[in-house]
């Protein structure tokens, strides 16, 4: 769907700019603010807050912590994660909480929107920042991927440093299955995701790999806008219950590959440098590389996952469940992660932080003889399901390790899908609900 409008900033007297916002890593989040005018501006009561794609607005950073606080004439204030590198120079030090596609809104005491910002989603390396006019010497109102220049001037984006080329990012290598499936090592498949909302010609684009196996050329063909196109090797069984859009051959390599996606004019639109080794997957499983975020560097091992086994999707030759989710969106990308009617642990599992919160409107059991293992920051929302559905619980006959990390984001939490302080407002209610005993 498409996200609701934001409101439109007030003729507010005096300006404060948004000019830079840091999303990850997680430690190094920031949000920059900048004074333009040639006076102090008293930022008592002032607050920021957030929103994420069509979900109501919430607190971001509250009232209090801007008590006392200034900004001085053609200055900068610094809004920073409490373990960040910057935390010295900081104005203020928060546990923030940024996702993929936020926008932020900059308020002061009379409520008014003085600034506002939709985040993007830069990459990992990078910040999302206000671009600055040498002529006017003040902040445009356009924002870019930019290198993090907290408390400091903002550097435009021109090239990469090292005058290599910056893929387009358009459409992108979203999911490689290197391991091949269940059924045979040799059923690999490739998937790619158009970043776009409008349909795409792939007609004559190129999958190279530098060492030249494989380099497969598109036939005539398209992607629609936020949609899949999948490539399967040898036959068109190997996701056998997914049609695919190409049949390929040659192996990618075990050991991995340094993946191109060239357009028909050989512009480079995506690369993925797995040449030292895939980033993920895993072979005795057959799990999936999935891309976490499509929009940040394809050759940054932090953007990438093994599927986290819980979300899946489609069936190999063998007619065996795909370690994967190929033509659908990834288990490691998505917001959140329903367990429609419960689920059953009846050996070790580990449930992985990438897909949570985890909703259950069934029963959570872990059998005896099995280990459910929970990465510090998972979030377990639990509801009672329709009158047809058993109620939701954790039940434990089996082992249960959670050891969640003192940080805020560390926590392993067990709560209602009412609660709106972990997770966020999954139930899109906004205020009208709150948790209570018994919703579970």
């Amino acid at each position: 769907g498409t996200s609701a409008p934001l409101p439109t900033p007030s003729s507010a007297s005096l300006q404060i700019f948004i000019t830079e916002v840091r999303i990850s890593p997680l430690a190094e989040r920031f949000v920059e603010l900048y004074n333009p005018n040639n006076e102090t501006v008293d930022l008592t009561d002032w607050y920021i807050q957030r929103k994420v794609g069509e979900g109501p607005l919430s607190s971001f950073v509250s009232s209090p912590n801007f008590e006392g606080k200034t900004i001085s004439p053609l200055d900068y204030f610094l809004v920073a994660h409490s373990s960040s590198t910057v935390a010295a120079s900081a104005d203020i030090l928060l546990n923030l909480t940024l996702t993929l596609n936020n926008a932020l809104l900059l308020k002061n005491p009379d409520r008014e929107i003085v600034d506002q910002v939709s985040t993007g989603n830069p990459a990992i390396s990078k910040s999302y920042g206000r671009k600055w006019s040498s002529t006017t010497l003040n902040y445009t109102e356009d924002f870019e991927a930019q290198i993090p220049t907290p408390r400091t001037q903002n550097q435009n984006s021109v090239t990469e440093e090292d005058g290599s080329e910056e893929e387009s990012l358009s459409v992108v290598i979203n999911e490689i299955a290197w391991t091949g499936t269940g059924a045979y090592a040799v059923d690999e498949w490739i998937e790619f995701y158009n970043n776009t909302t409008s349909t795409i010609d792939l007609t004559g684009w190129r999958l190279i790999s530098s060492d030249g196996s494989p380099d497969i050329t598109l036939p005539v063909s398209t992607i629609a806008g936020n949609g899949f196109y999948l490539i399967e090797r040898t036959s068109d069984d190997t996701i056998s219950d997914i049609a695919a859009d190409f049949i390929y051959t040659r192996a990618l390599e075990n050991i991995g590959e340094k993946l191109e996606l060239l357009n028909s004019n050989g512009d480079l639109m995506d690369a993925v440098d797995c040449s030292a080794g895939w980033f993920t997957g895993d072979n005795p499983t057959k799990q999936t590389m999935e891309r976490i975020n499509p929009l940040a560097a394809g050759s940054d091992s932090d953007n990438w996952a093994s599927n986290n086994l819980i979300t899946k999707n489609g069936l190999d030759a063998g007619g065996n469940s795909i370690n994967g989710t190929p033509k659908s969106e990834n288990s490691v990308a998505k917001e959140y992660t329903t367990l429609s009617g419960g689920i059953t642990f009846d050996e070790n599992f580990v449930l992985r932080r990438l897909g949570s919160p985890y909703i259950s409107d069934g029963p959570i059991n872990v059998l005896s003889g099995a280990t459910l293992s929970i990465e510090p920051g998972v979030i377990i929302k639990l509801k009672h399901g329709s009158s047809r559905t058993p109620y939701a619980e954790l039940k434990i006959e089996g082992s249960l390790e959670a050891l969640g990390g003192s940080e805020q984001d560390q926590k392993i939490v067990f709560t209602s899908y009412k609660d709106d302080d972990y997770g966020g407002d999954t139930n899109n209610d906004g205020d009208a609900t709150q948790p209570a005993a018994g919703d579970w």
